[in-house]
C-alpha cells in the first residue's frame, strides 16, 4: 500500500512539472507579509519555509490573494508534507483551500493525478491499523476536497479486511454523536455538504455488520445499538 502512495506522489511530480525557479509574484496584506516572505513565496516551493508556507496557505483568499497558479505551484510540496509527514496545515484547510481553486478544471494530467493520490491515500487508510492511519482524518480531507462522501464510502464497502472493519468502530467513536444528530459537516472556514444521512445509512447497510464485539466500549457500542431506532425513539 504504501507503494501506491509512492507511486501517486510521483504522478503528482509528473503531471505538476519541475517546481524551480519562479512563479508570478504573489499579492498579500503587506502588514502580513514580509517583502522577504512574498519573494520566498513565488521561489521554488521546496525552499519556502514551513512557516511561511503554512501562514500562506491559511490566508489564501483573505489576506493573501487568492492566485489559483500560485496554489498549483505549491500543491506537489503541500500534497507529499501531507501524505508523508502528517505535517504543515490541517488537511480540512487544505481541501477546502484545492475545491475553491477549481482544481477539478486543472489540467487533466494534473486533475487524475489529485485523484489517484486522493484513491492510493483512502485504500492505504482503510488497509492500515487504527493508530496510523483514522478514516476520520483521510474524510477530514477528501470531503472537503471533492464535496462527496459516497465514492469513499464505496470503496470500504469493497474492501475486506479486519483493519477496514476495525475503521467503523473509529468512525463511530469520532463522529458517531453527530451522525445521530443528523448533522456532520467537516469542512473548516466555509460551508460544507452535511454527510451524516449518507454515513447513517451506509452504517445500516453495511458498516454496523462489520462491527465484532468488543471493537466498541459498552457507551459506544450502546449508542450505535441506537442508529437503527426511528429519530424519536434514540437516547442521545
Amino acid at each position: 500500500m504504501i507503494e501506491g502512495i509512492t507511486a501517486a506522489l510521483d504522478q503528482i511530480d509528473r503531471a505538476f512539472g519541475p517546481r524551480i525557479g519562479r512563479t508570478a509574484p504573489v499579492e498579500a496584506c503587506s502588514h502580513c507579509f514580509t517583502e522577504d516572505e512574498l519573494a520566498e513565496l513565488s521561489g521554488p516551493p521546496a525552499l519556502i519555509s514551513e512557516d511561511n508556507l503554512f501562514h500562506a496557505v491559511f490566508s489564501w483568499g483573505s489576506t493573501l490573494d487568492d492566485s489559483v497558479a500560485w496554489l498549483r505551484w505549491v500543491t506537489p510540496r503541500l500534497m507529499r508534507d501531507m501524505v508523508l509527514d502528517g505535517r504543515l496545515l490541517d488537511d480540512e484547510m487544505l481541501g477546502v483551500r484545492l475545491n475553491k481553486a477549481g482544481w477539478r478544471e486543472w489540467p487533466e494530467a494534473e486533475r487524475q493525478a489529485i485523484e489517484a493520490l486522493c484513491s492510493a491515500l483512502w485504500r492505504l487508510t482503510l488497509a492500515s491499523p487504527v493508530d496510523e492511519w483514522t478514516v476520520t482524518g483521510a474524510l477530514a480531507f477528501l470531503v472537503p476536497l471533492t464535496r462527496d462522501v459516497e465514492p469513499w464510502l464505496r470503496i470500504w464497502t469493497e474492501t475486506p479486511g479486519r483493519p477496514a472493519d476495525l475503521k467503523v468502530a473509529e468512525l463511530w467513536r469520532e463522529w458517531g454523536d453527530r451522525i445521530l444528530a443528523g448533522e456532520l459537516d467537516i469542512s473548516v472556514y466555509t460551508e460544507g455538504p452535511n454527510i451524516a444521512p449518507d454515513l447513517a445509512a451506509w452504517l445500516l447497510r453495511h458498516g454496523t455488520a462489520r462491527v465484532a464485539d468488543g471493537d466498541l466500549d459498552e457507551l459506544a457500542a450502546w449508542s450505535l445499538a441506537q442508529l437503527p431506532l426511528p429519530e424519536e425513539e434514540r437516547w442521545r
